[in-house]
């Protein structure tokens, strides 16, 4: 398996970082094209991680890490290939492109997340001073929970439980917030249930996630281990996602569990937890142990480049 890792100087690097410079923060137009397996990409003042989102849709190519970048760039090449492109765009950025260049499907690039210092002082142009000084948020909006005199008139049960694994987001949590008030101990335990619902649609059992996430009164206990039972999903964006969550969590517990999920049978998961966990209390030793056992290539050499990231910060 063929692997490249970001180039740390050249034209590449420089004519992004240019574009990326002169980025204003007016509205943005974006072109891409991926047609004779070539990539055309013509953006001014866009934001790249909507650019790469749109590379991902037009060529099958995969990404992990997109959420960990911001601002805008002015960027344009045409009819290049595909492992080309991508240098120019992710040029000023640590990265990890494995994979059959022949085959999009096949390419999987990981994008390196910077702890908040290093970004500031090295993915911050001059002119720029808002562009990586704020972090994504590390889990979609949490939804809100409506207290007894905010919620709506209480259904019946069977009513509610049905409710709870509706596919409409809506539906979901408007259910919840009717019972929660009520019953909270029932709701609560409904709503962990549809969280490892295997029979329902995945996004049903991520939206039980954050709305179990958002409820004030659930203990940490509870919702480490719907989250743990999570990385058990058969669909691999719902590990995805617990495996996000639960790095932003503390404890000897989360990093068990994120432990588990170094186990599991997906590049992407693996790739998420050693990304996920580079600034986290404990996460060198799981990013170490990627490094040293992981049976998948492009897994080791992301691993490797985030301690060689840790390896140059100063002491």
């Amino acid at each position: 398996m063929a692997s490249w890792r970001s180039p740390v100087s050249g034209v590449l690097s420089v004519f992004v970082l240019a574009a990326f410079a002169t980025a204003g923060s007016g509205p943005g137009s974006m072109q891409v094209e991926w047609r004779n397996a070539r990539l055309t990409v013509n953006a001014r003042n866009a934001f790249l991680v909507k650019i790469l989102g749109t590379v991902s849709h037009q060529t099958g190519v995969r990404f992990v890490g997109l959420d960990g970048i911001h601002g805008r760039v002015s960027v344009g090449f045409s009819a290049v290939p595909l492992k080309e492109g991508l240098q120019m765009l992710l040029g000023h950025l640590d990265y990890v492109i494995s994979g059959d260049a022949s085959d999009p499907h096949a390419l999987l690039v990981v994008v390196m997340e910077r702890r908040a210092a290093d970004r500031d002082q090295r993915n911050v142009p001059q002119g720029d001073k808002t562009a990586g000084a704020s972090r994504a948020s590390p889990g979609p909006q949490k939804p809100s929970i409506t207290t007894p005199e905010q919620a709506p008139p209480l259904l019946d049960e069977e009513t509610l439980r049905a409710a709870i694994v509706s596919p409409d987001a809506a539906v979901q949590a408007t259910a919840f917030n009717s019972w929660f008030p009520v019953d909270y101990q029932a709701a609560t335990a409904a709503l962990v249930e549809a969280t490892g619902n295997q029979n329902s649609n995945p996004q049903v059992r991520v939206h039980a996630l954050q709305l179990l996430e958002a409820t004030p009164h659930v203990d940490v206990k509870t919702v480490l281990s719907a989250l743990g039972n999570a990385l058990l999903d058969s669909n691999v964006e719902v590990r995805i996602y617990a495996v996000s969550r639960l790095a932003e969590h503390r404890g000897d517990e989360a990093i068990g569990y994120l432990r588990d999920a170094l186990r599991d049978s997906s590049v992407l998961v693996r790739m998420m937890v050693i990304q996920r966990v580079a600034s986290k209390k404990g996460g060198r030793t799981l990013i170490q142990e990627a490094a040293d056992m992981d049976p998948d290539e492009s897994v080791r050499d992301c691993a490797v480049l985030l301690l060689k990231q840790f390896e140059s910060q100063p002491k």
